[in-house]
């Protein structure tokens, strides 16, 4: 539980005159206070945002954010930033996972010739709103207030040449209005002082993406979490990807946006367990669940019944036959790490089929080609704590072989087919066990296990979900506002547990 104490924002700077184009404020300090007045040395809560010319090692800046990080303060950015942007061979690597993208973006923009030139990213921000993923993204990586990006035309494609930390000196007057309403957003919406509260149980955020189209929980349920939070004396505050800087103002993490290992759900809750929150995904959940081929290994291997198939490469047209003549028409091919039915396909004869994998094989190494199964429903079966929570048959669109049918429908969405919700003792206990078996290869998260049942009685895994639908008058329609409390109640526990064994520790 965090101590009910304001937490003190601080600009500081190793030359104040460097501050003249803004409105003068008390928050702005040089560095030779922050580092020696024993004002700023007995706080027991500050962030401060070190602006300072110099970060380079052994400088006035590195020594600031130094002292910052022994004092308990959070600095942007922290030591280990600046350390890891000090040398080039230990940054380069963690972005080249952006190389696709900073290429494409960049042969778009530029036409001119032109073989480099520098961006200057202000809190993950720049002007050009094309680049602003690919800025955030970095930002997430090396929370930097002001970063200058180098990129470069080498031969046939844009990289990223180098990462550097910069002060209030590199801009412009028309930067330096960017950077007055981006620090202003900043230091109100991220780094806000906290507002007098009462002592909670624990302190909660819940993540989510606003406007998503898929959401893992709707409005309604969101406003059923917070009320069971309410209930039972948690703090919960709904943050989105901008807020990761303020990760450790919180307890726990519930993400409710889909998750992945190419967006930024994976690094929020990476760092998230770094600062020692209980999360919810779990990092190793997330890595998990969301590759299909790793699922159905770990399956296979425990001997628990997942769909007949097999895992192909290109090229392997001995496998690929092999899988026909075993299965036949039609096949269903799966992208490892897709969701919501997205990166699956039905081919209906041979044509399509490679026509499907040769669009597949462009975005994975791997695809998971299985035999189809057609029922009219799947079940889902909600799994905390390897305990069942609630269940479900989601039933096939209308017209359609999958729950989810991504042609566009009324005002150019997605849509689904109907579901009924059961209570668990309805379930058959051969569903339940074959989730509850499932799970336990995975962790003691949340989960949503998609099962098939033949005519004869046989269930099937589909998939593991780590991250599952909780909709209002859907998954909740048995169990009402006790489903929200259940899992609510499962962070008390653990961070509860957490203090426990943190406080026997130290005794020890």
């Amino acid at each position: 539980m965090k101590e009910n104490e304001s937490t003190q924002l601080f600009i500081i700077l190793d030359d104040l005159s460097k501050w003249n184009p803004y409105y003068p404020t008390d928050q702005v300090i040089s560095a030779q206070d922050y580092l020696f007045s024993k004002k700023y040395r007995d706080l027991k809560k500050a962030q401060v945002i070190n602006l300072c010319i110099d970060s380079s090692y052994l400088s006035l800046g590195h020594y600031c954010s130094m002292i910052a990080e022994a004092r308990g303060h959070k600095s942007l950015p922290s030591i280990k930033t600046m350390n890891d942007l000090s040398v080039k061979s230990l940054y380069i690597g963690d972005v080249d996972h952006l190389s696709h993208r900073v290429d494409n973006a960049l042969k778009e923009l530029v036409s001119d010739g032109t073989k480099s030139f520098n961006l200057l990213s202000v809190f993950g921000q720049v002007e050009n709103k094309k680049l602003n993923s690919i800025t955030k993204e970095i930002f997430q990586i090396f929370p930097v207030p002001l970063l200058e990006i180098e990129f470069e035309f080498n031969e046939m494609s844009w990289a990223i040449q180098s990462l550097k930390i910069v002060s209030l000196n590199k801009l412009d007057p028309k930067m330096e209005d960017f950077f007055a309403s981006k620090i202003d957003h900043f230091s109100n919406k991220l780094w806000r002082t906290p507002k007098s509260r009462k002592k909670y149980v624990c302190d909660l955020g819940i993540l989510i993406t606003k406007d998503e189209q898929l959401p893992p929980s709707d409005e309604k349920a969101l406003k059923k979490f917070e009320k069971a939070c309410k209930k039972l004396d948690v703090f919960c505050e709904f943050i989105t990807e901008e807020d990761l800087p303020r990760i450790n103002e919180f307890d726990a993490l519930f993400v409710r946006t889909t998750t992945s290992i190419s967006n930024f759900t994976y690094n929020f809750v990476k760092n998230a367990e770094i600062e020692g929150l209980v999360t919810i995904d779990d990092s190793d959940s997330i890595v998990k669940c969301t590759n299909k081929i790793f699922i159905n290994n770990s399956l296979e291997k425990k001997k628990i019944k997942t769909i007949p198939g097999s895992y192909i490469i290109k090229d392997k047209e001995e496998e690929l036959q092999e899988i026909i003549d075993n299965y036949g028409f039609p096949l269903i091919c799966k992208i490892p790490d897709g969701s919501f039915s997205l990166g699956v396909k039905k081919a209906d004869n041979k044509e399509q089929l490679e026509d499907i994998l040769n669009e597949m094989f462009s975005h994975s190494s791997l695809v998971l080609v299985q035999k189809f199964m057609k029922t009219i429903y799947d079940w889902r079966i909600g799994v905390l704590n390897n305990e069942p929570i609630y269940a479900c048959k989601y039933y096939m669109s209308q017209g359609h072989w999958q729950i989810y049918n991504h042609s566009k429908g009324i005002n150019n969405r997605s849509f689904s087919g109907k579901s009924e919700t059961l209570p668990l003792y309805e379930v058959p206990r051969e569903v339940i066990k074959a989730a509850l078996d499932s799970t336990s290869i995975i962790g003691n998260g949340l989960y949503g296990v998609d099962l098939k049942e033949d005519a004869d009685g046989n269930v099937y895994i589909v998939e593991i979900n780590d991250n599952p639908n909780i909709d209002s008058g859907i998954e909740d329609k048995v169990e009402k506002d006790l489903l929200y409390e259940k899992i609510i109640q499962t962070f008390i526990n653990r961070v509860c547990d957490d203090k426990f064994k943190r406080s026997n520790t130290r005794l020890v």
